[in-house]
């Protein structure tokens, strides 16, 4: 059985699966509905300020993030960073999104791409501190571990105060 109640407790009311490449669900990830996150006080009384995310116990991540809606027959994959990214831009009907979510491009991720016959790799990462150096190190993971060729939407192309690709679009 699988908790939907996350690290930091019942904080978060907005809940969504996280599917493995199978579609298998591995846990739950929590988001704050509060654009600046909450004041969370934990088990061991450290307080953590401005908190967006929580997950369960336990929540493998070792697949892409919507992985499990894209089709086999798919060469181009569109990889963002945010999940709300990818599951927006799902919703508008594109086939080709997944997101890493709070993390970086890894090697098992990229197992799984070969295994899915990826070609090309389209990184659209964030326009904040993280998007620009998370973009550069995702695309040398790719030079030097796979035969994937990547490609890049510059983060600072979506404009000034525009941190989101799906703000973007």
């Amino acid at each position: 059985t699988l908790k939907i109640q996350g690290h930091f407790g019942d904080n978060f009311r907005l809940a969504f699966p996280y599917r493995n490449a199978d579609g298998l669900i591995t846990g739950f990830l929590k988001r704050s509905t509060n654009p600046k996150g909450e004041t969370i006080t934990t088990y061991d009384n450290k307080v953590h300020d401005n908190v967006r995310w929580d997950s369960t116990p336990g929540l493998k991540k070792d697949d892409l993030f919507g992985l499990d809606k894209i089709a086999e027959t798919i060469e181009t994959l569109i990889i963002v960073e945010g999940y709300p990214d990818a599951l927006y831009l799902q919703a508008l009907g594109m086939n080709n999104i997944s997101a890493v979510g709070q993390g970086k491009l890894g090697k098992k991720h990229l197992e799984e791409l070969r295994k899915r016959k990826i070609k090309n790799v389209i990184i659209a990462f964030d326009n904040d501190d993280v998007g620009p150096k998370n973009t550069v190190e995702a695309v040398e993971l790719i030079f030097k571990n796979s035969s994937i060729t990547p490609y890049v939407i510059d983060p600072k192309s979506y404009g000034n105060g525009v941190k989101d690709p799906d703000e973007y679009l």
